[in-house]
């Protein structure tokens, strides 16, 4: 019998928690960046995505999702990383670039980078 074939649920559970809000980056070393509420930003991008995603009301895996798309990731490595299907990761970008009024992957990079949040 192979170990591999036989986890459980419990491994994958273990894995998808430690992936969840993971990117790529070089040695997987980021860095963060804490703000006075608590939170931690791996870097400028993430904290614009926060902030996106509070103004236009996304959901946390839509952010995720978005996030993963701005940095230049693909469908199909955004759904391994997220453990869910191609067809997942294309119906959250399809309500992402609705609920943002965009159209194409360089909007939503546009979008993310120069967004300020009014009355600020």
């Amino acid at each position: 019998r192979d170990p591999e074939m036989s986890r459980g649920l419990g491994d994958v559970y273990k894995r998808q928690r430690w992936w969840v809000g993971r990117t790529r980056c070089p040695g997987d070393d980021c860095g963060t960046a804490a703000t006075r509420d608590g939170a931690a930003f791996r870097d400028r991008l993430s904290k614009q995505m926060a902030a996106v995603r509070e103004f236009y009301g996304l959901s946390a895996r839509e952010a995720e999702v978005a996030e993963l798309i701005a940095r230049g990731n693909t469908v199909a490595h955004i759904a391994e990383l997220l453990f869910v299907s191609e067809n997942t990761v294309r119906t959250h970008s399809k309500r992402i670039y609705v609920k943002l009024d965009i159209h194409k992957r360089q909007e939503l990079i546009d979008l993310v980078e120069s967004f300020e949040p009014e009355g600020r």
